[in-house]
């Protein structure tokens, strides 16, 4: 067996992850003013990526926002103002009080750009339409000008987005640089699972698995006590 862990659904890998990074993270770790603890190159399926909503008492899901989001990604906005009205936060990470950088993955996935006028989302589905075996449905988000101002407040966390039609199934994988275990990483999967459900009615193909691999998954001290009891 050479691949990860696979769940049913999002919410039995939601409480597999907090209890694994909970209990026995691998180091503690210091950046940007924020202290974490963090287990390395965390990878896990989901069988059904639909059900994509936790329901537990302990960690109740802010679904409105949840929505919010992944619509914000799909009209390839990156206006502070519709998300913050969400998750005022958010705001915090913006440099001109207008838009968002990093964080803001609908333009580079759903905006047209040159040199052919579409979107990274439309061409994945004109490759995967045209050769439905094509391991090149690949979505590119962290760029690396994002790293030119060590300053910069809004790096992208996730770093591709892959889709893989499969017998008749449309199959993602989610690459992050970083997730937040407690925070980011149920808003993260219900994103992009959205996203893919979006993909496959689009391609008239059943949704396939979801694999979501992290290079540092981790939980920011001030959420410890809040993980233990999810």
């Amino acid at each position: 067996m050479i691949t990860g862990p696979v769940f049913a659904t999002f919410t039995d890998a939601y409480l597999a992850v907090l209890g694994e990074i909970h209990h026995r993270h691998s180091y503690s770790t210091a950046t940007r003013g924020k202290t974490a603890i963090e287990t390395p190159n965390v990878s896990f399926t989901i069988v059904d990526p639909v059900a994509r909503t936790p329901y537990l008492a302990t960690r109740r899901a802010n679904v409105v926002f949840n929505h919010a989001e992944a619509l914000w990604y799909l009209a390839g906005r990156d206006d502070v103002d519709m998300i913050a009205h969400y998750a005022r936060r958010l705001r915090a990470l913006s440099t001109d009080g207008k838009t968002l950088t990093g964080t803001a993955y609908g333009p580079r996935l759903f905006r047209p750009s040159d040199p052919d006028g579409r979107s990274q989302f439309d061409r994945v589905l004109t490759l995967l339409r045209n050769d439905p075996d094509t391991k090149r449905a690949a979505m590119l988000l962290m760029r690396p000008d994002e790293l030119a101002d060590p300053g910069n407040r809004d790096v992208a966390c996730t770093l591709a987005l892959q889709f893989m039609l499969r017998a008749g199934k449309l199959h993602m994988s989610g690459y992050m640089r970083g997730n937040d275990a407690f925070l980011g990483l149920l808003g993260d999967t219900f994103a992009f699972t959205f996203i893919q459900e979006f993909a496959a009615r689009l391609l008239g193909v059943e949704v396939g698995t979801y694999a979501h691999h992290v290079g540092s998954m981790h939980i920011n001290t001030l959420n410890i006590p809040w993980s233990s009891t999810s």
